[in-house]
């Protein structure tokens, strides 16, 4: 990898980057690839390892870090790890439970005291040397085998000892005693056992998943900054006059992404995501990467702009990377609301103002008008009726006094015609009422909300949670009450309540719920910011539902995927999973309903029985005295639904990215490319996902050799939910050639190209199919005519 780095925060792609990248430096400098995967110390790891790993080349993997699991000893040494998408990948965990062993005779008598598989394998890796990580051995190091090695020899006391000539040979000799692998015991994905969750869960140091969270949120918001980069230059780079090698052509970022790139993986190392260190380097990432991807856009729609300046003679276009349909409503500037006479617009209660944005598959989509939203039934009423006064801004609407933020008693109501909320004077919510089905979604005598805990670990402060055994911390659970709630949205398109809390000095401001009543997606959003000056304390959200879970099981989205854990605590292996990681929802289902929990920088997750709770911030002294102290803003969302879970990971997914706004006069509007409609389209099995299109790593970047040179295009992709999926990926890039490529870019097997042209429209198209099991990780290399030549 390029850094020894988390396992279980990064995103998919961002690991798969870590092995690229890491991959191709050490293949410049040492002549070919690294055949073992070696990360001796990480938080635990992630069930998606062995088909990344194997896909970069990678043959083997190492770690010792689960000897540190707090309540269970894993049964294994030496063994095949199966990933939840089936691949294996032989594992080893260097009995002597350390990486830095001082060569001494425990050391040697450990290889064999503390090996799990002898059956399977008589052997076991002594790592030894100082440093945090291994690697250098010294002198009295060497003598002290040597004469272990005599000993051995002599008199059979200790076991042998063998001075290999690298880790490799360690690991094909494993292989050549157990017949290829074939008698190793393996470890895989069940969702019957508590044990084999696919995942290499580590019982220790679980408050690294909330630590320091604006290191979280900026990891977050880089890796989707560097995708949207990534799918934004790659069009301008290929397509329009900017594909054409003229004046002013634009040149696809390479010089700059990869310092960008290899500055966000050094943050994700395991030390540093984590919560042990500071976010300056992510906030350098964030400020170039918003001139790069300013840039991409400009190329790509030319004559945009940000929304600074606006004219009545412009448009408001947004530009989605997603690939997927949503309907959003979007602040702007007041000057820009202003500009966009028939679009359905409320101002905000800040002064500004929202507009609809509703996409299709395209990449560009307007403002929806008045007139669009009324013929959609946006309302509960089936009509929605809005009169501009622009010198005051006012709206009259017809909304029913129902479907209106509204007090009842000491209670606050929002309700759309699919949900209604009921939040008290205390800032709880009380009630969630599905008002389709008539159920009430809250469990009896319970509410959602914040709660605070207490967390003085006895060790590892920004690492561990709570005090002796990580678990009491929940004992110590407190509700968190409002001074104030009151209502600031009340329009036809959006209403909102304000909670705030005050908690020794810190101090919460949540908007909460944000219901748009134009939301099919029955989401309830909450936009929160804090003030944050407290110590040793954990501020989480819980919200306690009215549901069974389905054979007891939570599901929480990792990379490329998901995984299933355990709601009840029946043996130690489940109750040692109080706290998990997830990345953009974790969620409760069971037969005919679910709810999930969506958000857009948080990674600590907990589910017991039918409570979902999502972490927030912390409040450790050490190694940082002043972590989490000072200001915090993010968002989290409940979406409640009776309709297939399908739906879930798409909507987490447009949750995270963001729509980009631009101010594009009329004339150029009209005279974008048709390629801007629609350039990707995947189609057939909902279950797969382009994840990421990016220009092929060794190809010719500058504008001018686009007329000349082969340009080559990588899209991945991903199955998304566990089972079998066939589709049609179609592009209206002039593909000449296509082939499935490893995470290296290196060629597999090649892919047929199916070009189409439409005799109404005249659009050419090229199309290719795709096959992927489940959870697998699948990328194309498609190489694109140069614009001098027909394809």
């Amino acid at each position: 990898m390029w850094v020894e780095s988390d396992q279980l925060m990064p995103s998919g792609e961002a690991l798969v980057r870590q092995l690229l990248y890491g991959q191709r430096f050490f293949k410049s400098r040492f002549g070919a690839i690294s055949k073992t995967f070696w990360l001796p110390d990480s938080f635990g790891y992630n069930p998606q390892i062995p088909q990344l790993a194997r896909l970069a080349g990678c043959e083997f993997f190492f770690t010792q870090k689960m000897s540190w699991s707090q309540f269970n000893e894993y049964p294994l040494t030496s063994f095949l790890w199966q990933g939840q998408d089936k691949t294996q990948i032989a594992c080893h965990f260097c009995p002597q439970n350390t990486y830095t062993a001082q060569a001494s005779v425990d050391d040697v008598l450990n290889t064999w005291r503390n090996h799990k598989s002898l059956q399977a394998s008589p052997t076991g890796l002594l790592t030894f040397g100082n440093g945090d990580g291994g690697g250098g051995p010294l002198a009295p190091m060497l003598e002290n085998l040597r004469r272990c090695r005599a000993v051995a020899e002599q008199s059979g006391e200790i076991p042998k000892v063998h001075m290999g000539t690298s880790v490799d040979e360690f690991y094909q000799d494993l292989l050549d005693r157990t017949d290829g692998g074939k008698t190793l015991p393996t470890w895989c994905v069940s969702l019957s056992s508590s044990l084999g969750t696919g995942e290499l869960y580590l019982e220790l140091h679980r408050g690294t998943a909330t630590s320091h969270g604006s290191i979280k949120r900026h990891n977050r918001k880089t890796e989707i900054l560097l995708h949207d980069i990534e799918f934004v230059g790659t069009l301008a780079s290929l397509l329009g006059k900017n594909g054409k090698g003229g004046k002013g052509a634009y040149s696809y970022p390479k010089d700059a992404l990869d310092p960008l790139w290899e500055d966000a993986l050094l943050c994700q190392f395991h030390d540093v995501l984590p919560g042990s260190a500071i976010g300056m380097l992510y906030a350098g990432i964030a400020e170039k990467g918003a001139d790069l991807l300013d840039s991409a856009l400009h190329a790509l729609v030319p004559g945009s702009s940000s929304l600074a300046e606006f004219s009545s003679a412009d448009s408001l276009v947004a530009l989605d990377t997603t690939s997927q349909p949503r309907r959003e409503i979007v602040k702007v500037p007041l000057a820009a609301a202003r500009s966009l006479h028939d679009a359905a617009i409320q101002r905000s209660h800040d002064g500004e103002a929202y507009v609809l944005i509703q996409t299709e598959r395209g990449l560009l989509s307007r403002a929806r008008t008045t007139d669009e939203v009324a013929a959609q039934k946006l309302s509960a009423r089936g009509a929605l009726s809005i009169r501009f006064d622009w010198s005051g801004f006012d709206f009259g609407a017809e909304v029913s006094p129902e479907d209106a933020a509204r007090i009842v008693g000491s209670d606050h109501v929002l309700s759309t015609d699919k949900l209604q909320v009921t939040i008290s004077d205390q800032g709880r919510i009380t009630s969630i009422l599905d008002k389709e089905l008539n159920r009430e979604l809250i469990l009896e005598g319970k509410t959602a909300g914040f709660v605070i805990f207490e967390d003085r670990p006895l060790n590892w402060d920004a690492w561990d949670v709570g005090e002796g055994s990580d678990a009491f911390h929940l004992e110590t659970k407190e509700e968190v009450n409002a001074s104030s709630v009151k209502v600031i949205e009340d329009g036809p398109l959006r209403a909102a309540v304000v909670a705030t809390f005050h908690l020794g000095q810190s101090r919460i401001k949540a908007s909460f719920p944000s219901l748009s009543r134009e939301n099919a997606l029955s989401l309830v959003r909450f936009d929160t910011e804090v003030e944050w000056h407290e110590r040793h304390r954990f501020l989480k959200w819980e919200i306690p539902l009215n549901l069974t879970p389905t054979g007891d099981m939570a599901t929480f989205e990792n990379q490329f995927g998901f995984c299933q854990r355990p709601t009840h605590r029946n043996t130690t292996w489940d109750r040692a999973k109080f706290e998990v990681v997830a990345h953009r929802f974790a969620d409760l289902s069971e037969f005919g309903y679910g709810v999930s929990l969506l958000n857009d920088c948080k990674y600590g997750h907990a589910a017991e029985g039918s409570l979902l709770r999502l972490s927030l911030l912390r409040a450790a002294t050490l190694p940082d005295a002043e972590q989490d102290q000072g200001f915090h803003t993010f968002s989290f969302a409940g979406k409640f639904r009776a309709r297939p879970f399908s739906d879930v990971p798409a909507v987490a997914r447009s949750f995270n990215y963001p729509l980009h706004l631009r101010r594009v006069s009329s004339k150029s509007l009209a005279s974008l490319s048709l390629a801007l409609a629609e350039p990707f389209r995947l189609t057939g099995a909902r279950n797969l996902v382009l994840d990421t299109v990016k220009r092929g790593e060794d190809d010719h970047f500058a504008a001018a050799s686009i007329a000349k040179h082969e340009a080559t295009v990588v899209c991945r992709f991903y199955e998304a939910f566990g089972g079998h999926g066939k589709g049609v990926f179609e592009t209206s890039l002039p593909i000449e050639e296509a082939a499935v490529c490893d995470l290296l870019e290196r060629e597999l097997e090649p892919v047929e190209v199916v070009k189409t042209t439409d005799e109404r429209s005249g659009r050419t198209t090229y199309s290719m199919a795709l096959e992927l099991r489940g959870f697998e990780v699948k990328s194309l290399k498609l190489k694109v005519a140069p614009t001098g030549k027909k394809a």
